[in-house]
């Protein structure tokens, strides 16, 4: 795939281009590529955005895939890569979910397709993917976690499990439901990112779509990750969402004892996935910590 922002030729880039509309985003010169490289454990599929090497990295969250990152890296303006993470879109399926596991094939994939990239970021999930893989990344200078800690759990008020449940429906229905179940969050990028995380009914006959990754998905415990935010806090910058966030309360002294003060901010009004509902302002953190 290499296609330039430059009309509504395919659903993707129509939606894409209302959603970056909706958000006040000009996405027009947007180059995005789809590549991949095989790792040990398996296929890696990635997105590259930019005609240049890629500096930046950004690694998604439990469900998500790569394309959840579009808005922001039109945002952003930096040439970056998006992995879809093994189990999600279309890299291959593990048998094994827990992020140290992950942690090797992913930084295989980083040094293949990314070996100039500065800036490793990861959002929930793919945050302490980021983190365990960072140790074995020496040119990485800055890694940044958004929205996660180690004692990351679903909230009890989040609508997350409600959704994942959702049914086989018609993409307009997926979206009204997960409209009903998220407030507050505009229509186009919901569909944008409802696109993405779905795929066609295996009935070709229908136009119903249903979930694209693993069902079998099971995400463990992060609380032994502290030794990893030790160890890294010289490269660690945390960027935690302004309602709903995933980063709990007892965490936040401690994270406030290990960062510099400048490395730890909050966005008022996002929830969980910035990347989705306050991608602008999410891109001007990552650019803040990438050319410190």
């Amino acid at each position: 795939m290499h296609r330039p922002m430059e009309g509504p030729e395919t659903p993707d880039m129509r939606f894409l281009q209302e959603a970056a509309a909706a958000q006040g985003i000009d996405a027009s010169g947007l180059v995005i590529d789809r590549i991949e490289t095989t790792t040990a454990a398996g296929r890696i599929s990635a997105l590259r955005y930019g005609t240049s090497p890629p500096r930046l990295v950004a690694l998604h969250g439990g469900r998500q895939n790569a394309h959840t990152w579009d808005l922001v890296m039109a945002s952003l303006g930096i040439p970056s890569l998006a992995l879809d993470l093994p189990g999600h879109g279309s890299s291959y399926r593990p048998r094994d979910y827990s992020p140290r596991d992950l942690a090797p094939s992913i930084a295989e994939a980083i040094s293949e397709l990314a070996p100039e990239a500065r800036t490793l970021v990861g959002m929930s999930f793919g945050g302490m993917i980021a983190l365990a893989a960072a140790g074995s990344l020496p040119a990485i200078r800055h890694v940044v976690l958004v929205d996660v800690s180690p004692g990351s759990a679903v909230p009890a008020a989040s609508k997350l499990p409600e959704i994942r449940s959702l049914g086989p429906a018609t993409l307009d229905d997926l979206v009204a439901a997960v409209a009903a179940l998220s407030p507050g969050r505009a229509l186009a990028p919901l569909r944008h990112s409802v696109f993405h995380a779905t795929r066609p009914w295996p009935d070709t006959s229908s136009d119903l779509r249903t979930w694209r990754a693993d069902p079998a998905m099971r995400i463990g415990s992060f609380t032994d990750f502290w030794k990893e935010m030790r160890e890294q806090a010289s490269r660690l910058h945390l960027i935690i969402a302004g309602r709903g966030s995933f980063v709990p309360d007892a965490d936040r002294p401690p994270l406030r004892s290990l960062l510099e003060p400048d490395r730890l901010h909050e966005v008022p009004g996002s929830g969980h996935s910035i990347q989705s509902t306050r991608p602008r302002e999410l891109a001007h953190l990552l650019k803040a910590a990438h050319d410190a």
